[in-house]
């Protein structure tokens, strides 16, 4: 070891240390001038090593030399610059006096402050100053707007929709009901407020948006329908296009029922109330009181039958046999027949849309009367 200490004091300084050449060399900085600045530093390490790699030659201090500017590019001196001279104009702020008060919100004192820049209406006078007490209309003896023009014939009028299905629980997760689209009573209730009427839908558990100006109650079970008809009245026009269930389960399980071996559970079913015939005895029947019947035999004699038994005015019996998807039930077009005390009146094949308007054209007709 000493005689290898000796043999490494005799060699150069740039060379003592062959690996910090090499990295001199492969960054391109002369080597004898970081050997230079490792011997003045006083760290004789690693770190000074690394710290000589830094160029510091003289050529990089130097400052750059730029070239001179064309001409046409050097700026005048300053002394033959002309001095700003800003263009006239107004106050940035306004003048004491000139800002406008709030207009009052007294009644009794609108119109009655006038301005003094003279900018302002003249002051009108009170009521007592035209000979009319405070309370009188000062429009008073002039015509009144129409209230019944053509194109709204039920302009007034409230007429009650209801449509769809109801649902019945059996449990959490299966009910009992009919295959009501719905379509037919919306397209009612959109035609009914077509024609001015203020329309109030109760609607069962169907997909539809609520048709345009119309007040919407969605409910799922017949007793929740029955309770908001109940609510809604009184009414006009009463149209019941529901298809509400008959019956419904009485011990409505609150947990999803089992199969247990092959014999299906015991339902125990009751009546659910008949919104239509409650609602024709009610003290608060509509005027015109219309119900539907969905028949898939004898469909004139059922509906004849069934609007004495009920009590209403009309029958609106359609005949609903047929396939899923081909019948009236959940398609878009309809075969109606007008079941009422005068007679029968047995409309063509139409969509539903065109159905409801027959229905309210006939509904102003015996209004009218």
């Amino acid at each position: 070891h000493t005689k290898h200490t000796r043999l490494t004091n005799q060699i150069p300084a740039q060379n003592k240390n062959p690996v910090w050449q090499e990295i001199a060399r492969q960054l391109g900085f002369d080597a004898g001038i970081a050997a230079e600045e490792v011997a003045e530093s006083e760290d004789t390490g690693l770190g000074g090593l690394a710290a000589s790699l830094i160029l510091r030659s003289e050529a990089l201090r130097e400052a750059p030399e730029f070239e001179e500017l064309p001409e046409d590019l050097v700026p005048p001196p300053q002394e033959d610059i002309p001095p700003f001279q800003p263009e006239k104009a107004g106050p940035v702020l306004a003048k004491k006096g000139r800002a406008r008060a709030a207009p009052p919100t007294d009644p009794e004192a609108i119109n009655h402050t006038v301005s003094r820049h003279g900018d302002a209406a003249a002051p009108e006078p009170f009521p007592e100053e035209m000979g009319l007490a405070a309370g009188d209309d000062p429009l008073a003896g002039q015509p009144d707007f129409d209230g019944d023009p053509e194109h709204r014939p039920l302009f007034g009028k409230h007429v009650l929709v209801t449509a769809g299905p109801t649902h019945e629980p059996i449990d959490p997760v299966r009910y009992i009901a009919n295959r009501s689209s719905g379509k037919q009573g919306f397209a009612i209730a959109a035609a009914a407020a077509a024609a001015g009427a203020r329309v109030t839908l109760v609607s069962g558990p169907v997909a539809l948006p609520t048709p345009p100006g119309v007040d919407r109650i969605d409910v799922e079970t017949a007793s929740e329908m029955a309770a908001a008809v109940k609510k809604a009245l009184p009414a006009d026009v009463g149209i019941m296009v529901a298809a509400v269930a008959d019956w419904r389960v009485s011990d409505v399980s609150s947990q999803k029922m089992k199969k247990r071996g092959a014999a299906p559970p015991a339902l125990r079913l009751t009546e659910n109330p008949d919104i239509l015939a409650v609602t024709a005895s009610g003290r608060s029947r509509p005027k015109l009181l219309i119900g539907f019947a969905a028949e898939t035999q004898e469909v004139l004699q059922n509906a004849a039958e069934k609007r004495k038994r009920k009590g209403v005015d009309w029958i609106v019996a359609n005949d609903v046999s047929g396939p899923s998807g081909e019948s009236v039930m959940g398609g878009d077009a309809n075969v109606v027949h007008i079941v009422t005390e005068e007679g029968t009146e047995s409309l063509e094949e139409m969509p539903k849309d065109a159905v409801a308007r027959a229905l309210i054209e006939r509904i102003v007709d015996a209004l009218a009367k």
